[in-house]
């Protein structure tokens, strides 16, 4: 049993259009399988009441029923085999005037079934699958070219599913989808509306990755844009003073156009377990961006230093140890790893009664650096050859502090913004330097 769509409206008129492959389809009350007596006959006009007497269609041609619910006010699609096993059948629901489905009642929609807004607009509590999937998901259109029908969906509580499909294109035309209410709704198919897209309240979630609409413009008034399913693309996104975007560390949210963020705005974070040290990415934009976020999660600071993209400049602490060895890239000679990405910080203050030289294995990247022995007489070398660059980039000014000793870094300097060094310490810079020349050499 596949293809249902179930409602309750009693005395509301549609138009339900019903079409098979070779088989037969029952519209009614009852399940197939279980009713098989008094079928009511469709004619060629379609005229009929819908109630607790099944309707059953057979062959290809479609055939269009115009009539009303009957006082039961339960409208049931059930498609059923016919021919060789697997055969489909399913059926379309077309409406022709706005809020005839009732506006607090979920709907359900089964595989190969289409609810058709027909260029007006419909509000429910939400959407949901009938069935497993295993013969496919319904879908939802406008098929009158030239207007816009807006689906409201307002859950009242827990959260909802629908895998299927929110189409424009083509013929079709455009469907807005607006999210109300407090509780959430997933969208896990792959849809294609073009109207914009309003969040008032409560949750929509995106359930996969790229299952918000890549034509839509969305905005956040109130309620979530929760976007942790996956990597996900938008036609443009305005975040309200009221409203939350909740993004997945580790996906990006691609905006195709601009994005604004207005104060008081709120940017949740998930899976900051894998923050690496430098620049994380979480959105890009084609057009501009304005405004801030007033709260991120954990009070991390938003970095838009980088062209056309947005994300996190997070800084790690790597401490050298030496335990592993004098190279560098030995991991176990550093407490916390080895520093060697843009922002990273390297510590290299171990207490140390004689110079000690740590090579560079090849190019190196780090933001900060920091350089002590505990004593005044000794201290550190980073030596390298020239292949062995070592590059500072901070997203921004990086900084080296000498606290004490005698250290130098006879390995080539590349400098992206700058550097300052500071403290009572002495450091000599001995190799080649590109880029921003740092403050004279200590």
């Amino acid at each position: 049993m596949i293809g249902r769509l179930s409602s309750h409206r009693a005395g509301a008129t549609f138009k339900l259009a019903l079409y098979g492959n070779a088989g037969e389809q029952q519209v009614g009350g009852g399940t197939y399988g279980q009713q098989f007596g008094a079928y009511q006959t469709v004619d060629t006009v379609g005229n009929g009441v819908l109630n607790e007497s099944p309707v059953l269609v057979t062959g290809v041609t479609p055939v269009l029923f115009t009539g009303v619910v009957g006082s039961t006010g339960l409208v049931k699609g059930h498609a059923a085999w016919g021919g060789t096993e697997g055969d489909w059948c399913g059926f379309q629901l077309y409406e022709v005037g706005s809020n005839l489905l009732p506006i607090a009642t979920p709907v359900n929609i089964g595989a190969n079934a289409t609810l058709d807004l027909g260029g007006v607009s419909q509000q429910v509590a939400s959407l949901a699958d009938y069935g497993s999937g295993g013969y496919g998901y319904g879908s939802i259109i406008n098929s009158v070219l030239g207007t816009t029908s807006v689906l409201t969906l307002s859950p009242t509580s827990g959260s909802t599913t629908f895998s299927g499909t929110i189409l424009s294109g083509g013929t079709n035309g455009a469907i807005s989808l607006v999210i109300s209410g407090t509780g959430t709704q997933v969208l896990s198919g792959a849809n294609t509306y073009s109207g914009p897209t309003l969040i008032t309240a409560g949750t929509l979630r995106a359930g996969t990755a790229f299952a918000l609409s890549a034509s839509s413009d969305v905005t956040i008034t109130g309620g979530v844009l929760d976007a942790t399913g996956g990597s996900q693309t938008v036609n443009s996104l305005t975040v309200g003073a009221a409203g939350s975007l909740n993004l997945y560390i580790g996906d990006v949210l691609a905006i195709g156009g601009s994005a604004t963020f207005d104060p008081g705005s709120t940017l949740n974070l998930s899976n900051l377990g894998v923050l690496h040290s430098g620049f994380n990415e979480l959105m890009s934009y084609v057009g501009s961006y304005t405004g801030d976020f007033t709260h991120v999660t954990n009070g991390l600071t938003l970095d838009y230093s980088h062209p056309n993209e947005i994300g996190i400049n997070f800084a790690t602490t790597s401490i050298w140890t030496g335990t592993d060895g004098p190279i560098w890239s030995h991991s176990g000679s550093w407490t916390g790893g080895e520093p060697n990405t843009a922002g990273a910080q390297a510590t290299v203050t171990k207490s140390t009664s004689s110079d000690l030289t740590i090579t560079l294995d090849g190019a190196k990247t780090i933001g900060t650096l920091e350089l002590g022995s505990g004593t005044a007489t000794a201290g550190y070398n980073l030596s390298g050859g020239s292949a062995e660059i070592l590059t500072f980039d901070n997203n921004g000014l990086s900084t080296i502090a000498v606290n004490d000793g005698k250290h130098a870094i006879d390995a080539p300097v590349n400098l992206t913004n700058g550097l300052a060094v500071s403290g009572s310490g002495t450091l000599t810079f001995s190799g080649s330097i590109s880029g921003t020349a740092p403050e004279p050499a200590r």
